[in-house]
């Protein structure tokens, strides 16, 4: 079986059962921080557990490797990005514009198992709850303020659920539009 193939399988049908209103929530699982899954297709990949890559050291080769393989993962997100941007759901909107799409992993640094500073990627306009096209970097803010959770609480609150809380947040996000 091919990993490529089986990606983008996966991401044509969640596509699938969208535009049928089959459902409104996904998750997709890429793989998991502790995959044997092997990238050895990928260009400058050793065919080596991802496990094992991400456990660098700084080691340059391995790094690469790393960054490839993260690199195929966005790639993947760019297809699914493309797709959604390319199904008109009327009034001017894509589905794209309709929907909230969270992207990223639950490591910062697999080295060191670093779960700070995740660098997430939240594409779509939610309907337009939320402004595109921005970076934002809540590095520089205090912690009870850089808190995932404080995310995804208001991502649920812009779906409609009346939550004060979710998980360890503190208060919705601000900045989101």
């Amino acid at each position: 079986q091919d990993v490529r193939d089986h990606m983008r399988l996966m991401l044509d049908l969640i596509l699938l059962a969208w535009r049928m209103d089959k459902t409104r929530v996904t998750t997709l699982v890429f793989n998991r921080d502790v995959s044997h899954m092997q990238f050895g297709f990928l260009d400058g990949v050793p065919n080596e557990q991802l496990h094992g890559i991400s456990h660098h050291k700084d080691n340059p080769e391995k790094l690469a490797a790393y960054q490839r393989i993260n690199q195929f993962h966005v790639e993947q997100l760019a297809y699914l990005l493309g797709r959604m941007r390319a199904i008109d759901e009327g009034a001017g909107a894509t589905l794209l514009d309709n929907a909230m799409l969270l992207f990223g992993s639950n490591m910062f640094n697999g080295d060191s198992h670093d779960g700070r500073n995740l660098p997430l990627i939240l594409a779509g306009h939610g309907g337009g709850s939320i402004t595109g096209g921005q970076a934002l970097d809540f590095g520089e803010r205090p912690e009870e303020q850089q808190r995932a959770c404080n995310l995804y609480l208001s991502l649920a609150q812009r779906m409609g659920l009346e939550l004060k809380q979710f998980g360890d947040s503190i208060a919705p996000l601000e900045g989101l539009g």
